[in-house]
């Protein structure tokens, strides 16, 4: 059965928020501790959070529930930067097959519901060759399932380009999976926008 290897891009500063993003409560737990436990599936194989080397606090809580620390010899300045040290990571450390697959979860979208997830790795073990996004009244979120191969194609991205370069580069590759949760939506940059989500999952 093909696997799918969890990369996580944590090494931003959390300067709108105020405070380290992924080190915030809901219910009793941080966030980054919310997202590896949902992370924690027998389809994962494995899960790399790539942090910032002066974030201890960080690393501490990534290490403690069995994940993988990756720490740059720089920090990164882009998001795709980390994403390629998190992609060569797998491919130095892993035997990862042609049929495996990558599914990224941005920093800034550290909430994935568990109804979410099972969508989504469902639809992408029935087809393992395409890009595997969820989809909410028409926008596109997170988190992405994409095929190994793809990685090799992170280098080809033009420099004034994000990752959706390779969404927008091979359109019939893409399977969209409707979701009726907002969630796959939310940004979570700013105190204001933690504490409406905060509410929403309360509720």
């Amino acid at each position: 059965m093909p696997h799918i290897h969890a990369v996580i891009p944590a090494a931003g500063h959390s300067r709108r928020m105020g405070q380290p993003k992924l080190l915030m409560e809901f219910g009793g737990e941080t966030l980054i501790e919310r997202l590896l436990r949902q992370l924690n599936r027998p389809e994962i194989a494995s899960i790399s959070v790539l942090i910032r080397a002066n974030d201890q606090a960080l690393q501490e809580k990534v290490i403690m529930h069995g994940a993988e620390v990756i720490v740059p010899e720089h920090d990164p300045e882009e998001m795709r930067v980390s994403v390629e040290l998190l992609v060569e990571h797998l491919r130095e450390s892993k035997s990862l097959a042609e049929d495996d697959g990558w599914l990224l979860i941005p920093a800034d979208h550290p909430i994935v519901e568990p109804d979410v997830l099972d969508r989504l790795v469902t639809n992408w073990l029935k087809s393992p060759g395409k890009i595997t996004v969820p989809i909410h009244e028409g926008r596109r979120g997170h988190p992405t399932i994409f095929p190994w191969p793809l990685a090799n194609h992170l280098k080809r991205i033009p420099q004034d380009q994000g990752l959706n370069w390779l969404l927008r580069n091979d359109p019939a590759s893409i399977e969209e999976v409707e979701c009726k949760e907002p969630s796959v939506l939310w940004d979570l940059d700013t105190p204001e926008e933690f504490e409406r989500i905060r509410r929403i999952l309360e509720e």
